[in-house]
């Protein structure tokens, strides 16, 4: 039975050479140049590493080989058949005693040297050269490569082609990808594309991530800028005419509709840099203000339309009084602002401003009276906007003539004021009205261009009464049709 040296018959030793090697020791050792004689017979994967199996193979056919605890040259060439197999086998040795003794095993071969080190993660292996500059480059046997420069610095590069690049304090700069470079300063980082152009732009300030994201077409850059992931404006910009143009915009439906904030023209050149700021303000008008090289500020206003108009933070209100029809408040309103006499077309274009001006208040008129249909009209007590009236159309105003003395109206007969004052309470009068007629009465109660006495007429019209003032007795008499009395009511007190 073999006992083997000092007790472990794993143990073979090299004639000739002071080497031994562990054949129970082999797994995890690497293929070399010097070692690849021997190696190769047992790779059987050919990945450079040998495995549990190829391991255990290999222990199997040295102990078969030797014989015996030791190894020859002789007895190694007849079993391979390769005069180089026993150097090959030494240098095997050699890595396996390097490994156990200082953690790394290394050897040179030309212009490359070979280095296999143990570490924490297990035995790896890479090749060193060096070129004429003195950069070091070492490339491993999984594929990955590290390149030192002589100033300290140096890149890590995986394999798919991945750079990862380090500054001499080990601290990381950039990442190449995929044609992509990413660098690293400080708290912030950029991102270029294969062209060197930047794509995105991140910097990290008082807990926030500010992120700049840019795409570019049709000669336009066009930036979005968020904050913790949430948009903050979008800018597009370009070149016209030798003028850099930059266009804000607040939100993306913002810029689909063309609704900039803020347009900056010429940038970078403080004798020609114009600043436009857009306010939107209520019907679709818009405040435009422009500000100069130095610093002079013009407003102006426009329409939805995009024609300019008055400043209409200047527009005047009115209250709508009960009997006011739409054509008397633009009349009266054309008026007070000098336009005493305005031409048809004058008032229609009027009118059509003012209507648009207050298009949330109009009301169309959809009752049982047919010739009212599709009036246009409001509710008292509405606050309707006043716009400013363009007096373009209308000539300088003659001097009105003057107004011949009317002679005085004749005083309103007591029955006159009686009527006038009085408010007929119909269910009072008529109990037996039915629910159809009051709501018809209420319809009517609500039409524009209806003044009360009118309103009163067609309410005893529509109940088939006839309304009449007995003067002599201070009574207000309601009587039917056949001119039987049916209601008395006392005279109203005067005020």
């Amino acid at each position: 039975m073999v006992k083997g040296i000092d007790g472990n018959e794993n143990v073979i030793k090299l004639k000739g050479q002071k080497q031994t090697i562990d054949t129970g020791k082999l797994e995890g050792l690497k293929k070399t140049k010097k070692n690849e004689a021997i190696f190769n017979k047992f790779d059987e994967n050919k990945d450079g590493t040998l495995d549990t199996r190829e391991a255990n193979n290999m222990q199997t056919w040295l102990k078969e080989a030797a014989g015996n605890t030791k190894m020859s040259k002789r007895e190694m060439k007849k079993a391979t058949k390769d005069k180089e197999s026993f150097e090959a086998l030494s240098n095997l040795a050699k890595q396996q005693k390097d490994l156990v003794e200082n953690n790394e095993y290394t050897e040179i071969n030309d212009s490359v040297k070979t280095h296999v080190v143990k570490g924490e993660n297990g035995i790896s292996k890479f090749d060193e050269t060096e070129d004429k500059e003195g950069t070091i480059t070492e490339e491993y046997d999984d594929g990955t490569k590290k390149v030192k420069y002589k100033d300290g610095s140096y890149d890590e590069i995986d394999k798919d082609g991945t750079i990862t690049k380090f500054n001499e304090n080990g601290d990381k700069t950039a990442i190449i990808k995929d044609g992509k470079t990413t660098t690293f300063s400080g708290n912030k980082t950029t991102v270029k594309d294969e062209k060197g152009e930047i794509i995105e732009e991140t910097e990290v300030e008082d807990g926030k991530e500010i992120k700049n994201t840019y795409e570019r077409e049709d000669g336009k850059t066009i930036k979005r800028q968020t904050t913790n992931g949430v948009l903050d404006f979008i800018t597009v910009s370009q070149t016209d005419d030798g003028h850099t143009i930059d266009t804000t915009f607040e939100t993306e439906e913002d810029m689909k509709n063309n609704k900039p904030s803020k347009v900056v023209k010429d940038a970078q050149n403080d004798a020609l840099k114009t600043t436009t700021t857009y306010t939107y303000l209520d019907n679709g008008n818009v405040k435009i203000d422009v500000i100069n090289a130095k610093g002079e500020v013009t407003t102006t206003y426009q329409n939805d339309k995009g024609e300019e108009i008055e400043n209409p933070e200047e527009q005047t209100t009115y209250t709508v009084q009960k009997g006011d029809s739409i054509a008397k408040i633009v009349k009266d309103a054309m008026k007070a602002q000098g336009i005493e006499n305005p031409t048809a077309e004058q008032l229609r274009k009027a009118k059509a401003e003012f209507l648009e001006m207050n298009k949330d208040l109009v009301k169309i008129y959809n009752g049982v009276k047919q010739e009212w249909k599709g009036n246009k009209f409001f509710y008292p007590d509405d606050v309707v906007k006043i716009p400013k009236f363009d007096k373009t159309e209308n000539p300088e105003q003659p001097e009105k003539p003057t107004q011949p003395e009317q002679p005085a109206q004749p005083p309103k007969t007591e029955k006159e004021k009686i009527v006038k004052k009085v408010k007929i309470p119909i269910q009072e009068v008529i109990p037996e009205i039915t629910q159809e007629q009051l709501d018809e009465i209420r319809k009517m109660a609500r039409q524009p261009k209806i003044k009360p006495e009118k309103l009163k007429e067609a309410i005893i019209s529509k109940l088939d009464v006839t309304f009449d003032v007995d003067v002599d007795n201070n009574k207000i008499v309601i009587k039917d049709k056949d001119g039987k009395v049916i209601k008395e009511f006392d005279k109203p007190s005067e005020e």
